[in-house]
């Protein structure tokens, strides 16, 4: 996740799947997170827990805890207009498995 030059990280692995596995239609309901404040993130992933699952809503909250922390840090130092971002996405698509933005 990424607000306003902050970036929020978490990583969840798939359990073993056989067959097809459609990544974009898992991962789609955290389309609804863009546009959000964080508090609204928040609610809107607690409101949705039930019908998204303990992997998906903990995968969220953690991302979304991640965020806050850092653009909390960001909101905060002298030097935000400068700070680089913790992790590129070049570097995620070279060397991870999956990688999945919106």
């Amino acid at each position: 996740m990424s607000c306003n030059g902050a970036q929020g990280l978490a990583e969840y692995e798939l359990p073993e799947i056989k067959g097809a596995f459609d990544l974009v239609r898992w991962a789609s309901v955290f389309t609804s997170l863009k546009g959000l404040s964080l508090t609204e993130a928040e609610q809107y992933i607690q409101h949705h827990a039930d019908h998204w699952g303990p992997d998906k809503t903990e995968l969220a909250l953690s991302a979304l805890s991640d965020l806050t922390a850092h653009a909390n840090l960001h909101i905060l130092s002298p030097l935000a207009t400068i700070l680089p971002p913790r992790i590129s996405r070049s570097y995620l698509i070279e060397h991870g498995l999956v990688y999945y933005s919106f």
